[in-house]
């Protein structure tokens, strides 16, 4: 089978990443999920609002982390099936735990 044949959105996916605890990684983390959500299907819009509230938890947890550079943010991005869940956390903090189903 081709893979253009094939459903791409029933590929499962997993992504888990450390970034520094610096607002500067910000848009660069939320660009990639946005274009994860719409590789996996989201429309633009809904694409577009993961991306914000990823950039807003992001930008939290460099708010709320040291300067002294060992304080790492984790992004985790999981997909399957019907929706798609996310994670960010800071110094064993969860900032964000967000799970959206397509809306198809």
């Amino acid at each position: 089978m081709d893979m253009a044949d094939s459903d791409q959105s029933s590929v499962p996916l997993h992504f888990f990443a450390s970034f520094p605890c610096d607002q500067r990684f910000a848009p660069a983390v939320a660009d990639l999920f946005v274009r994860v959500a719409q590789a996996l299907g989201y429309s633009t819009a809904e694409a577009k609002e993961f991306g914000r509230v990823i950039d807003e938890a992001f930008g939290q947890a460099a708010a709320n982390g040291t300067t002294s550079g060992d304080v790492e943010v984790d992004v985790t991005l999981r997909a399957a099936g019907e929706a798609i869940d996310a994670r960010v956390r800071c110094a064993g903090r969860s900032l964000l735990e967000l799970t959206r189903p397509h809306s198809d």
